[in-house]
Protein backbone atom coordinates (compact mmCIF):
# COMPACT_ATOMS: atom_id res chain seq x y z
CA UNK A 1 0.00 0.00 0.00
CA UNK A 2 1.18 3.56 -0.92
CA UNK A 3 2.46 5.89 1.82
CA UNK A 4 0.24 9.12 2.43
CA UNK A 5 0.90 12.41 3.92
CA UNK A 6 -1.50 14.80 4.67
CA UNK A 7 -1.31 18.69 5.90
CA UNK A 8 -3.39 21.04 7.44
CA UNK A 9 -3.57 24.70 10.03
CA UNK A 10 -5.91 25.37 11.47
CA UNK A 11 -6.80 27.50 14.07
CA UNK A 12 -10.78 26.52 14.58
CA UNK A 13 -11.47 25.22 18.07
CA UNK A 14 -12.61 21.98 16.84
CA UNK A 15 -8.84 21.12 16.16
CA UNK A 16 -7.30 23.18 18.79
CA UNK A 17 -7.87 22.92 22.18
CA UNK A 18 -6.16 25.68 23.28
CA UNK A 19 -7.40 29.67 22.85
CA UNK A 20 -5.90 31.76 20.05
CA UNK A 21 -2.89 29.15 18.37
CA UNK A 22 -2.77 27.37 15.10
CA UNK A 23 -1.84 23.80 15.03
CA UNK A 24 -0.34 22.58 12.32
CA UNK A 25 -1.05 18.45 11.94
CA UNK A 26 0.29 16.09 9.84
CA UNK A 27 -0.80 13.10 8.96
CA UNK A 28 1.11 9.54 7.92
CA UNK A 29 -0.22 6.70 6.83
CA UNK A 30 0.23 3.76 4.84
CA UNK A 31 -3.45 2.48 3.58
CA UNK A 32 -5.54 3.48 6.74
CA UNK A 33 -3.01 2.11 9.17
CA UNK A 34 -0.82 4.52 11.11
CA UNK A 35 2.79 5.29 10.25
CA UNK A 36 5.01 6.14 13.48
CA UNK A 37 8.48 6.96 14.60
CA UNK A 38 8.56 9.58 11.23
CA UNK A 39 10.71 12.79 11.35
CA UNK A 40 7.99 15.21 10.21
CA UNK A 41 8.25 19.32 9.81
CA UNK A 42 6.34 21.79 9.05
CA UNK A 43 7.57 24.67 7.02
CA UNK A 44 5.97 28.51 7.98
CA UNK A 45 6.47 31.24 5.44
CA UNK A 46 5.36 34.94 4.79
CA UNK A 47 6.33 36.95 2.28
CA UNK A 48 9.49 39.53 3.50
CA UNK A 49 10.49 37.32 5.97
CA UNK A 50 12.65 34.00 6.58
CA UNK A 51 10.71 30.80 7.40
CA UNK A 52 10.41 29.04 10.29
CA UNK A 53 10.44 25.35 10.82
CA UNK A 54 8.49 23.37 13.20
CA UNK A 55 9.12 19.75 14.37
CA UNK A 56 5.85 17.72 14.18
CA UNK A 57 5.55 15.00 17.09
CA UNK A 58 3.39 12.03 17.37
CA UNK A 59 4.05 11.72 21.49
CA UNK A 60 0.38 12.35 23.03
CA UNK A 61 1.21 15.93 24.34
CA UNK A 62 0.90 19.70 23.34
CA UNK A 63 -1.30 20.10 20.08
CA UNK A 64 -0.78 16.40 19.76
CA UNK A 65 -3.79 14.18 21.26
CA UNK A 66 -2.27 10.40 20.85
CA UNK A 67 0.72 9.24 21.05
CA UNK A 68 1.77 6.76 18.03
CA UNK A 69 -1.51 7.15 15.82
CA UNK A 70 0.36 8.31 13.18
CA UNK A 71 -0.77 12.13 13.48
CA UNK A 72 1.99 14.63 14.03
CA UNK A 73 1.15 17.94 15.55
CA UNK A 74 2.32 21.40 17.37
CA UNK A 75 1.46 24.46 18.24
CA UNK A 76 2.45 27.59 16.19
CA UNK A 77 2.31 30.71 18.74
CA UNK A 78 5.09 32.93 17.15
CA UNK A 79 3.08 34.25 14.96
CA UNK A 80 2.12 38.27 13.78
CA UNK A 81 -1.95 38.99 13.99
CA UNK A 82 -3.53 38.52 10.78
CA UNK A 83 -0.42 37.66 9.01
CA UNK A 84 -1.15 35.01 5.89
CA UNK A 85 0.99 32.56 6.07
CA UNK A 86 1.85 29.42 3.45
CA UNK A 87 2.85 26.13 5.40
CA UNK A 88 3.83 22.77 3.93
CA UNK A 89 4.58 19.44 6.00
CA UNK A 90 7.52 16.99 5.17
CA UNK A 91 7.89 13.60 6.44
CA UNK A 92 10.73 11.15 6.24
CA UNK A 93 11.95 7.57 7.74
CA UNK A 94 13.96 7.49 10.34
CA UNK A 95 15.65 4.11 11.64
CA UNK A 96 12.74 4.05 14.08
CA UNK A 97 9.85 4.46 11.71
CA UNK A 98 7.25 1.33 11.29
CA UNK A 99 3.75 1.13 10.39
CA UNK A 100 1.54 0.24 13.48
CA UNK A 101 -1.14 -1.96 12.20
CA UNK A 102 -2.37 -1.99 16.01
CA UNK A 103 -3.12 -5.99 17.45
CA UNK A 104 -5.22 -7.65 14.89
CA UNK A 105 -3.56 -9.11 12.07
CA UNK A 106 -5.74 -7.49 9.35
CA UNK A 107 -3.83 -4.47 7.96
CA UNK A 108 -7.18 -2.63 7.90
CA UNK A 109 -7.52 -2.27 11.65
CA UNK A 110 -6.69 1.29 12.76
CA UNK A 111 -4.54 1.62 15.81
CA UNK A 112 -6.12 3.19 19.16
CA UNK A 113 -5.30 3.20 23.18
CA UNK A 114 -6.20 0.73 25.33
CA UNK A 115 -9.84 1.11 27.02
CA UNK A 116 -9.57 4.15 28.97
CA UNK A 117 -9.60 5.15 32.68
CA UNK A 118 -9.33 7.84 35.29
CA UNK A 119 -5.61 7.48 34.80
CA UNK A 120 -5.66 6.90 31.47
CA UNK A 121 -8.09 8.39 29.49
CA UNK A 122 -8.50 7.59 25.58
CA UNK A 123 -7.06 11.20 24.73
CA UNK A 124 -5.03 13.83 25.94
CA UNK A 125 -1.40 11.93 26.43
CA UNK A 126 -2.44 8.43 25.94
CA UNK A 127 -1.21 6.08 23.30
CA UNK A 128 -2.32 4.28 20.16
CA UNK A 129 1.24 1.76 21.00
CA UNK A 130 0.44 -1.37 22.78
CA UNK A 131 3.26 -4.34 23.71
CA UNK A 132 1.70 -6.15 21.34
CA UNK A 133 1.26 -3.69 18.55
CA UNK A 134 2.11 -5.55 15.30
CA UNK A 135 4.99 -2.96 14.02
CA UNK A 136 6.52 -3.43 10.18
CA UNK A 137 9.54 -1.19 9.22
CA UNK A 138 8.46 0.90 6.32
CA UNK A 139 11.97 1.49 4.54
CA UNK A 140 13.29 4.71 3.22
CA UNK A 141 10.64 7.45 1.95
CA UNK A 142 10.20 11.03 1.83
CA UNK A 143 6.50 12.96 1.38
CA UNK A 144 6.11 16.29 1.09
CA UNK A 145 2.77 18.06 1.21
CA UNK A 146 1.16 21.39 1.16
CA UNK A 147 -1.38 23.14 3.91
CA UNK A 148 -2.33 26.02 1.37
CA UNK A 149 -2.32 29.01 3.35
CA UNK A 150 -3.13 30.85 7.03
CA UNK A 151 -4.76 33.58 8.36
CA UNK A 152 -3.37 34.41 12.16
CA UNK A 153 -6.09 34.96 14.26
CA UNK A 154 -6.72 38.85 14.34
CA UNK A 155 -5.90 38.80 18.46
CA UNK A 156 -2.59 37.19 20.12
CA UNK A 157 -2.91 36.14 23.59
CA UNK A 158 -0.52 35.34 26.47
CA UNK A 159 -0.24 31.68 25.85
CA UNK A 160 0.55 29.61 29.49
CA UNK A 161 2.70 26.62 29.20
CA UNK A 162 1.02 23.25 27.95
CA UNK A 163 -0.56 21.02 30.05
CA UNK A 164 1.64 17.89 31.08
CA UNK A 165 -0.27 14.75 29.85
CA UNK A 166 2.39 11.74 30.15
CA UNK A 167 3.85 12.11 33.69
CA UNK A 168 4.91 8.69 34.69
CA UNK A 169 5.93 7.39 38.05
CA UNK A 170 7.83 4.16 38.45
CA UNK A 171 8.85 2.53 42.20
CA UNK A 172 12.18 0.46 42.10
CA UNK A 173 13.63 -1.39 44.74
CA UNK A 174 17.25 -1.75 45.45
CA UNK A 175 19.41 -0.84 48.34
CA UNK A 176 16.54 1.92 49.27
CA UNK A 177 13.18 2.01 47.86
CA UNK A 178 12.96 5.27 45.31
CA UNK A 179 10.69 6.55 42.55
CA UNK A 180 11.10 7.69 39.60
CA UNK A 181 9.06 10.16 37.88
CA UNK A 182 9.30 11.21 34.30
CA UNK A 183 7.54 13.87 31.88
CA UNK A 184 7.89 15.19 28.36
CA UNK A 185 8.27 18.66 29.80
CA UNK A 186 5.45 21.78 28.06
CA UNK A 187 7.09 24.74 26.68
CA UNK A 188 6.31 28.26 28.37
CA UNK A 189 4.30 29.21 25.45
CA UNK A 190 2.27 25.66 25.16
CA UNK A 191 4.88 23.69 23.51
CA UNK A 192 6.94 26.23 22.84
CA UNK A 193 10.10 27.24 24.56
CA UNK A 194 10.75 26.70 28.29
CA UNK A 195 8.75 27.32 31.60
CA UNK A 196 9.99 28.89 34.43
CA UNK A 197 9.27 26.46 37.11
CA UNK A 198 7.51 22.95 37.55
CA UNK A 199 5.11 22.56 40.71
CA UNK A 200 4.96 18.93 41.35
CA UNK A 201 2.71 17.27 44.37
CA UNK A 202 2.58 14.30 45.57
CA UNK A 203 -0.82 12.59 47.42
CA UNK A 204 -1.31 9.51 49.02
CA UNK A 205 -5.07 9.50 49.16
CA UNK A 206 -7.29 8.39 46.11
CA UNK A 207 -10.39 10.73 47.24
CA UNK A 208 -8.04 13.54 46.75
CA UNK A 209 -5.49 12.32 43.95
CA UNK A 210 -7.24 15.98 41.65
CA UNK A 211 -6.87 18.26 43.84
CA UNK A 212 -3.97 19.49 43.35
CA UNK A 213 -3.63 22.41 46.21
CA UNK A 214 -4.52 19.58 48.52
CA UNK A 215 -1.28 17.73 47.50
CA UNK A 216 2.79 18.36 49.57
CA UNK A 217 4.73 19.76 47.09
CA UNK A 218 7.50 17.06 46.40
CA UNK A 219 10.15 19.38 47.26
CA UNK A 220 9.04 19.81 51.03
CA UNK A 221 7.95 16.40 51.74
CA UNK A 222 9.56 13.39 52.85
CA UNK A 223 10.59 12.37 49.67
CA UNK A 224 14.44 13.08 48.91
CA UNK A 225 15.84 13.84 45.59
CA UNK A 226 18.46 11.44 44.33
CA UNK A 227 19.31 11.98 40.81
CA UNK A 228 17.99 15.26 38.71
CA UNK A 229 17.15 18.39 39.78
CA UNK A 230 14.14 21.09 39.25
CA UNK A 231 15.49 23.46 36.57
CA UNK A 232 13.00 23.22 33.73
CA UNK A 233 14.59 21.51 30.27
CA UNK A 234 13.34 22.75 26.77
CA UNK A 235 10.01 22.01 25.26
CA UNK A 236 9.44 18.02 23.80
CA UNK A 237 12.69 16.88 26.36
CA UNK A 238 12.11 14.28 28.72
CA UNK A 239 12.53 15.42 32.61
CA UNK A 240 13.50 12.59 34.61
CA UNK A 241 13.54 12.58 38.49
CA UNK A 242 14.40 9.91 40.78
CA UNK A 243 13.56 10.69 44.48
CA UNK A 244 14.04 8.01 47.77
CA UNK A 245 10.78 7.31 49.71
CA UNK A 246 10.41 7.04 53.59
CA UNK A 247 9.73 3.50 54.39
CA UNK A 248 6.60 4.95 56.21
CA UNK A 249 4.99 5.15 52.72
CA UNK A 250 5.24 1.63 52.46
CA UNK A 251 1.89 -0.40 51.23
CA UNK A 252 0.68 2.60 50.09
CA UNK A 253 -0.49 4.13 46.98
CA UNK A 254 1.19 7.39 45.95
CA UNK A 255 -0.45 9.93 43.28
CA UNK A 256 1.70 12.96 41.26
CA UNK A 257 0.49 15.40 39.37
CA UNK A 258 1.76 18.88 38.35
CA UNK A 259 1.50 21.89 36.71
CA UNK A 260 4.04 24.16 35.41
CA UNK A 261 4.76 28.65 35.06
CA UNK A 262 6.04 31.05 32.67
CA UNK A 263 8.05 33.71 33.28
CA UNK A 264 4.93 35.73 32.87
CA UNK A 265 3.16 33.65 35.92
CA UNK A 266 0.84 32.02 33.73
CA UNK A 267 -0.19 28.40 35.10
CA UNK A 268 -0.82 25.61 32.79
CA UNK A 269 -3.60 23.16 33.50
CA UNK A 270 -2.87 20.05 35.53
CA UNK A 271 -1.24 17.07 34.56
CA UNK A 272 -3.00 13.53 34.36
CA UNK A 273 -2.01 11.80 37.71
CA UNK A 274 0.55 9.05 37.70
CA UNK A 275 0.05 6.39 40.36
CA UNK A 276 2.73 4.10 41.75
CA UNK A 277 2.12 1.62 44.98
CA UNK A 278 4.61 1.09 46.98
CA UNK A 279 4.66 -2.59 47.88
CA UNK A 280 5.52 -4.03 51.01
CA UNK A 281 8.68 -5.87 50.10
CA UNK A 282 10.23 -5.46 53.49
CA UNK A 283 11.16 -7.81 56.39
CA UNK A 284 11.28 -6.81 60.00
CA UNK A 285 15.04 -5.83 60.94
CA UNK A 286 17.64 -8.32 61.91
CA UNK A 287 18.07 -8.31 65.29
CA UNK A 288 21.70 -7.70 65.82
CA UNK A 289 22.04 -7.22 69.55
CA UNK A 290 19.97 -10.65 71.15
CA UNK A 291 21.39 -11.40 74.98
CA UNK A 292 20.48 -14.17 76.74
CA UNK A 293 21.97 -14.32 80.44
CA UNK A 294 21.41 -15.64 83.54
CA UNK A 295 19.81 -14.33 86.45
CA UNK A 296 21.48 -13.40 89.15
CA UNK A 297 19.08 -13.83 91.74
CA UNK A 298 17.35 -17.44 90.29
CA UNK A 299 19.94 -19.39 88.62
CA UNK A 300 17.24 -21.68 86.96
CA UNK A 301 15.93 -18.22 85.08
CA UNK A 302 17.85 -16.41 81.90
CA UNK A 303 17.01 -12.62 81.24
CA UNK A 304 16.34 -12.04 77.72
CA UNK A 305 16.99 -8.16 76.03
CA UNK A 306 17.03 -7.28 72.08
CA UNK A 307 16.20 -3.92 70.34
CA UNK A 308 12.74 -4.71 68.96
CA UNK A 309 12.54 -4.82 64.91
CA UNK A 310 9.36 -3.41 63.48
CA UNK A 311 7.56 -4.47 60.64
CA UNK A 312 9.01 -3.10 58.04
CA UNK A 313 12.76 -3.06 59.13
CA UNK A 314 12.48 -0.69 62.52
CA UNK A 315 9.14 0.93 61.21
CA UNK A 316 5.75 -0.39 62.82
CA UNK A 317 5.23 -3.20 65.09
CA UNK A 318 6.12 -7.04 63.78
CA UNK A 319 3.42 -9.24 63.85
CA UNK A 320 5.44 -12.01 66.11
CA UNK A 321 8.84 -12.82 67.42
CA UNK A 322 10.12 -16.83 67.18
CA UNK A 323 12.93 -17.88 69.87
CA UNK A 324 14.82 -21.54 69.40
CA UNK A 325 17.18 -23.26 70.56
CA UNK A 326 19.68 -26.28 70.01
CA UNK A 327 22.66 -28.04 71.34
CA UNK A 328 24.30 -27.69 67.72
CA UNK A 329 25.21 -24.27 66.64
CA UNK A 330 25.08 -25.22 63.28
CA UNK A 331 21.23 -25.90 63.72
CA UNK A 332 20.06 -22.47 64.28
CA UNK A 333 23.16 -21.29 61.92
CA UNK A 334 21.56 -23.54 58.81
CA UNK A 335 18.35 -24.65 59.73
CA UNK A 336 16.77 -22.51 62.27
CA UNK A 337 13.20 -24.13 61.67
CA UNK A 338 14.69 -28.04 63.37
CA UNK A 339 15.72 -26.37 66.46
CA UNK A 340 13.68 -25.85 69.23
CA UNK A 341 11.00 -23.98 69.42
CA UNK A 342 10.87 -22.15 72.82
CA UNK A 343 7.14 -22.50 72.89
CA UNK A 344 6.97 -21.31 76.64
CA UNK A 345 7.92 -17.39 75.59
CA UNK A 346 4.86 -16.12 74.49
CA UNK A 347 6.12 -12.39 73.48
CA UNK A 348 3.95 -9.41 72.50
CA UNK A 349 5.92 -7.39 70.22
CA UNK A 350 5.93 -3.95 70.79
CA UNK A 351 7.06 -0.40 68.88
CA UNK A 352 10.27 -0.78 66.65
CA UNK A 353 13.40 0.37 67.69
CA UNK A 354 12.18 0.27 71.18
CA UNK A 355 14.32 -1.97 74.15
CA UNK A 356 12.59 -5.64 74.90
CA UNK A 357 13.24 -7.22 78.02
CA UNK A 358 11.73 -10.39 79.90
CA UNK A 359 12.58 -13.38 82.12
CA UNK A 360 12.37 -16.89 81.36
CA UNK A 361 12.67 -20.08 83.50
CA UNK A 362 15.08 -22.98 81.73
CA UNK A 363 13.54 -25.68 83.48
CA UNK A 364 11.96 -27.92 80.75
CA UNK A 365 13.64 -25.68 77.95
CA UNK A 366 17.60 -25.93 78.21
CA UNK A 367 19.70 -29.35 78.02
CA UNK A 368 21.37 -29.59 81.67
CA UNK A 369 25.24 -29.56 81.71
CA UNK A 370 25.85 -28.46 78.38
CA UNK A 371 26.00 -25.86 76.23
CA UNK A 372 22.72 -24.23 74.50
CA UNK A 373 22.59 -21.84 71.61
CA UNK A 374 19.64 -19.74 71.56
CA UNK A 375 18.62 -17.30 68.19
CA UNK A 376 15.59 -15.33 67.28
CA UNK A 377 13.44 -14.35 64.42
CA UNK A 378 10.36 -11.53 63.95
CA UNK A 379 8.21 -12.09 61.11
CA UNK A 380 5.61 -9.34 59.43
CA UNK A 381 1.78 -9.00 58.56
CA UNK A 382 2.76 -10.66 55.17
CA UNK A 383 4.41 -13.03 56.45
CA UNK A 384 8.06 -11.80 55.45
CA UNK A 385 10.71 -13.28 58.10
CA UNK A 386 13.61 -11.46 59.38
CA UNK A 387 17.22 -13.04 59.07
CA UNK A 388 18.11 -14.93 62.02
CA UNK A 389 19.70 -12.74 64.44
CA UNK A 390 22.98 -13.23 66.45
CA UNK A 391 23.53 -16.31 68.36
CA UNK A 392 24.09 -16.82 72.14
CA UNK A 393 25.99 -19.69 73.78
CA UNK A 394 23.88 -20.50 77.44
CA UNK A 395 25.76 -22.71 80.12
CA UNK A 396 23.32 -24.79 82.15
CA UNK A 397 24.25 -26.83 85.01
CA UNK A 398 22.04 -28.45 87.86
CA UNK A 399 21.60 -25.42 89.25
CA UNK A 400 23.46 -25.95 92.69
CA UNK A 401 27.12 -24.81 93.60
CA UNK A 402 30.11 -26.73 94.34
CA UNK A 403 29.83 -26.23 98.01
CA UNK A 404 26.40 -27.27 98.15
CA UNK A 405 27.23 -30.78 96.16
CA UNK A 406 29.78 -31.14 98.31
CA UNK A 407 27.20 -30.79 101.46
CA UNK A 408 25.20 -33.25 99.71
CA UNK A 409 28.43 -35.81 99.45
CA UNK A 410 29.09 -34.94 103.27
CA UNK A 411 25.84 -35.23 104.16
CA UNK A 412 25.10 -38.83 102.44
CA UNK A 413 28.78 -39.95 103.92
CA UNK A 414 28.09 -39.27 107.36
CA UNK A 415 24.27 -40.68 106.99
CA UNK A 416 25.87 -43.80 105.61
CA UNK A 417 28.64 -44.36 108.49
CA UNK A 418 25.39 -43.55 111.02
CA UNK A 419 23.07 -46.24 109.66
CA UNK A 420 26.25 -48.58 109.53
CA UNK A 421 27.10 -47.61 113.13
CA UNK A 422 23.28 -48.43 114.29
CA UNK A 423 22.81 -51.99 112.21
CA UNK A 424 26.69 -53.50 114.11
CA UNK A 425 25.36 -52.34 117.40
CA UNK A 426 22.12 -54.32 117.45
CA UNK A 427 23.73 -57.72 115.16
CA UNK A 428 26.01 -57.48 118.24
CA UNK A 429 23.37 -57.50 120.83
Amino acid sequence: MPLMTTCKASSDPADVNADGAVAIIAQVTQGAVPVIGAAVEALIEREGKKATTLNLLDDGNGADIVAGDGIYARYFTDYDVSVRYSISCSASATDATSVNAGFDSPMTTRAEPETSEALSPLCCGSTALRANSKLSPTGAFERKMSAGQITAPPTKPKFPPGQVRDLRATIQYPDDPRVTLEFTSPGGDYDNGVVSAYDIRVHDDWNTAFAFDAAEDVKTSALELLEGDFNPVPSKEVKRLVMQLPIDYVEKSLYFVMKSEDDEGLISDVSNVAEAYFDDVFPPAQVTDFSVVEDEDDRRSFRVSFTAPGDDAYNGVASAYEIRTAVDRDVLDFDFEAATLIEEVALTPIQGNDAFEFTFDSRDIFDADKTNYVAMRAVDNRGQWSDISNIEAVDVDTGMSGGAIAGIVIGCVFGVAIIAAIVVYFVKK
